[in-house]
């Protein structure tokens, strides 16, 4: 099998593997630039990525989020070259993707991992024989693959069904095993394409919380697409939102979620919290004076006193509707929905109150739901 890195900083390579002296902890392990891809669909030409670049650094999780059709899979599969765009450079680990050839490609593809929606595990093959088949094709001994998927199994925590069938295994246990496959050949970058859009919720966060331990175990990057921001707010380091081929947003997690610039942005993030709120407080009449608000808290100001403090600096009355803490990221973050009520004039002052401490501010109610008190517009 290759081995790690060793002190010198050699290391031991495939065969006819190249390892370019551009790949360094310091660069980032995946760039786009202007990246454009598009198909035709009968007499229409659609447009999958527009002109999207995007840098993607060592050892993170990295989330791609969008609607259906926005682009996100065309973007994964251009990553490892699986579909090539119509211009634009992607480099990989040090490597110009788009200037290798087929044969080199086959090499450079060993170094990206991928796991699927649906598993795609090998019905003929045992647990033990899909992990193992990626080595097979690489050229390795039956030893060191022996050595190998041994490992992989304990780490995933299936090394007692390395006999087993994939008819025999549960959704999460194939999933397993296919994070185990692509891991085989140690690769710098795993992608996951909706890799758990076909598990239930707790299987999904079983799977999600194994892929994050690897990642920080192994300092493998990791880029996951999806359509579930429960996803991104459970592991991603930082995210970036396709809507209609083109990226409108991209940061770290808990900047998105908590202080999200584009109108897609907000949308998601409403239509999860939608999802969460009761519908009627989404539909509640507020009287004159009075506002519908969202407060989000995010690290040290959600352990505050932060209500108490309001009431005592601003002449308003606070009225908390629906709360919840949950965490982004292993930090605390807290949801508040309140009624304010009060002057109008002192509604804005508790308003610019509560930006000025932290928390940012979505005014809901009375039909203004693009009314968004954020940080870039009061701090």
């Amino acid at each position: 099998m290759r081995n790690k890195p060793l002190p010198s900083g050699e290391v031991v390579l495939f065969p006819g593997e190249k390892r370019s002296p551009q790949a360094t902890k310091t660069t980032p392990i995946i760039r786009l630039r202007n990246v454009t891809k598009s198909f035709n669909s009968g007499a229409t030409r659609i447009e999958a990525l527009n002109d999207i670049s995007l840098d993607i650094h060592r050892g993170v999780i990295f989330g791609v989020i969008g609607l259906s059709g926005a682009g996100k899979s065309t973007l994964i599969r251009c990553i490892n070259m699986l579909e090539k765009p119509d211009c634009g450079e992607i480099e990989v680990a040090g490597q110009q993707m788009t200037r290798l050839s087929e044969s080199e490609l086959m090499v450079a593809r060993r170094r990206i991992g991928m796991i699927f929606q649906h598993f795609n595990l090998l019905s003929s093959r045992t647990v033990a024989g899909n992990v193992a088949f990626p080595l097979e094709i690489a050229g390795f001994d039956k030893r060191s693959i022996r050595a190998r998927v041994r490992e992989l199994l304990e780490l995933v925590g299936l090394a007692d069904r390395a006999d087993a069938y994939p008819t025999q295994l549960s959704g999460g246990q194939k999933q397993r095993v296919g994070i185990a496959r692509a891991l085989a050949n140690e690769p710098d970058v795993l992608l996951s394409d909706e890799a758990t859009s076909a598990l239930d919720p707790e299987t999904t966060l079983q799977v999600l919380h194994l892929l994050r331990d690897i990642s920080r175990r192994m300092g493998l990057t990791i880029v996951m697409i999806t359509h579930e921001m429960g996803v991104i707010r459970e592991i991603c380091d930082q995210v970036a939102v396709i809507d209609g081929g083109r990226l409108v947003e991209v940061g770290d997690t808990a900047r998105v979620f908590t202080r999200p610039q584009s109108p897609v942005t907000r949308r998601l993030l409403r239509g999860q919290m939608e999802a969460e709120i009761p519908a009627e407080l989404l539909k509640r009449e507020t009287h004159p004076g009075c506002k519908l608000v969202k407060l989000s808290f995010l690290g040290e100001v959600a352990e505050k006193p932060v209500m108490a403090e309001l009431v005592r600096h601003v002449a308003v009355t606070p009225n908390i509707l629906y709360g919840r803490i949950d965490r982004l990221q292993d930090r605390p973050w807290g949801t508040l929905i309140v009624e304010l009520a009060g002057e109008p004039e002192d509604v804005e002052k508790g308003l610019l109150y509560l930006k000025n401490v932290g928390v940012d501010v979505d005014v809901l109610g009375n039909g203004n739901t693009n009314a968004n008190h954020s940080a870039s517009q009061g701090r």
